[in-house]
């Protein structure tokens, strides 16, 4: 009997700790937003300047600099050779272009993620991220992704906390909001390369039956309702 109680007290223990532990996580995520927060009002006054300056009613949202970034982004992360197009053969630049300007949400991404990322390689290698010779970018873009790796761990508990405290180091200097972006700009470039036409040649796709759906069905659907 006395044996079961200590096991219990042991298993409570543990289990008091581990949900200590996940708090402090918590608390090391909360003060790093809070942090950022702070610390990021030059970042704020160069993204109003930015907005300032985007492309006035048109398709087009990214500013000439940030397609140039994107389109070097893009050539990285799909790249060509002598027998295979890339992204910046099938115009993924400009497709990520027309499909962040349909969307606020990705348009508050993209600009603050773009930003970030040059920033970075600023700090990192003392010039804009397009102007740093293709290795030394290279280099740059596997840093960035081992960082986001690494604040994503969750395999372990001592992986997560490793995780939140370099997370509270990089929020307030804009790593966070870079190895974020690139993250997802990865699956978005390789989602607007495969969807594209020169993707679909290069793949030997047709591509849909009827890309732009069945007009004349609907037309014909139409007329028939309005018969009955």
């Amino acid at each position: 009997m006395r044996r079961a109680k200590l096991a219990r007290v042991a298993n409570d223990c543990r289990i008091g700790a581990r949900h200590a532990a996940k708090g402090v996580i918590r608390f090391v995520l909360s003060e790093a937003q809070t942090l950022l927060g702070h610390l990021s009002w030059k970042r704020e006054r160069e993204l109003a300047r930015r907005r300032r300056e985007r492309p006035r009613g048109s398709a087009r949202w990214l500013r000439d600099d940030e397609i140039e970034l994107i389109d070097t982004l893009a050539t990285l992360i799909v790249p060509s050779d002598e027998t295979s197009p890339g992204a910046h053969e099938a115009g993924v630049a400009q497709t990520l272009d027309a499909m962040v300007a349909a969307s606020p949400q990705l348009q508050s991404l993209y600009e603050r993620g773009l930003l970030a990322l040059d920033e970075l390689a600023r700090r990192a290698h003392g010039d804009s991220f397009v102007d740093l010779k293709r290795d030394r970018q290279i280099q740059f873009l596997n840093y960035v992704d081992r960082m986001w790796g690494e604040m994503s761990a969750t395999d372990s508990l001592t992986r997560k906390i490793k995780s939140a405290a370099l997370m509270l180091r990089v929020a307030a200097n804009g790593s966070l909001v870079a190895a974020q972006f690139f993250s997802r700009l990865v699956g978005d470039v390789k989602q607007a390369f495969y969807t594209s036409r020169v993707g679909w040649e290069w793949l030997g796709y047709d591509g849909p039956p009827m890309p732009e759906g069945y007009p004349d069905l609907a037309v014909r659907s139409g007329r028939g309702a309005s018969a009955g």
